[in-house]
């Protein structure tokens, strides 16, 4: 029915989407890793808009996750 390169994404617990249950198992703890050692700002920048900058680095993402996200045409994206 399925071609070998066709994959079934199923929709797991904690908003994980995987093909099978061992790659949401692997993504589930490498998310809680990156939250409990704190470098989950590593993985995102903000892009912001108005002034045309795109905020990489780890320290001014955690701050403009503070400050600036409630500022119109600021967004939080992942870098992946």
């Amino acid at each position: 029915m399925l071609g070998r390169n066709k994959k079934i994404w199923t929709h797991y617990d904690n908003n994980i989407s995987a093909v099978d249950i061992d790659s949401a198992d692997f993504t589930s703890s490498y998310i809680k890793y990156t939250i409990k050692n704190g470098n989950h700002f590593s993985k995102f920048e903000v892009l912001d808009l108005q002034t045309y900058k795109r905020i990489h680095k780890p320290k001014l993402v955690q701050q403009a996750f503070r400050e600036r996200l409630q500022v119109p045409f600021v967004f939080a994206t992942c870098k992946n």
